[in-house]
């Protein structure tokens, strides 16, 4: 055996000058040795597809409550819209404000059609507009009653459907919806 000098300055011995064959028992445990990395392998070709789904629905999660504070922060801003209708002109919409309203600061929710965000709007306790897309919600001539509404909670509602699901499977198969209510006082 050769003797080196380490780079702490210590003695150290090397193998490598005069390195032996291994005995039959140490082929055996080198050859364990195989099987074992074999077996961590198979655990990890077990382990994988549980991980990467769990991930996922992590993913699945957060997209979850990026929408509903999307649809939170439109819908108020849709009530700030309201609340300032009183004063407009008597012939504006005010629908069509709270519409606009919303679909400025829905970000990047779909907007329109069936899987858009869907408005209703409560004016006190008897008038209600809605629930109709967002894209064109219009109540034409009846900004008279929302002009003299004065001291009137007016509550906006958007309803977004969650469409929940990875590579065709769909957490909720029969579908849920994210709610977001502002409720703003005329005045």
């Amino acid at each position: 055996m050769k003797q080196m000098i380490d780079l702490r300055g210590q003695a150290a011995v090397s193998h490598t000058a005069d390195a032996k064959s291994l005995s039959p028992s140490k082929w055996r445990s080198a050859r364990y040795n195989f099987r074992d990395k074999g077996q961590a392998i198979v655990e990890f070709a077990i382990v994988l597809p549980v991980l990467l789904a769990l991930l996922l629905a992590i993913f699945e999660l957060g997209i979850f409550l990026i929408n509903y504070q999307t649809l939170t922060q439109a819908v108020n801003q849709g009530g700030m819209a309201l609340q300032q209708v009183q004063g407009m002109p008597a012939q504006s919409d005010p629908c069509a404000v709270v519409s606009t309203a919303v679909l400025a600061s829905a970000g990047n929710l779909q907007t329109a059609g069936a899987n858009g965000i869907q408005l209703t709007i409560q004016i006190g306790a008897n008038t209600a507009y809605g629930p109709a897309s967002a894209t064109g919600f219009s109540c034409t001539g009846q900004s008279t009653y929302v002009q003299n509404g004065q001291g009137v909670a007016a509550t906006v509602t958007g309803t977004y459907p969650c469409l929940l699901g990875t590579y065709g499977f769909k957490f909720f198969p029969s579908g849920c919806k994210l709610t977001a209510k502002a409720q703003e006082l005329m005045q």
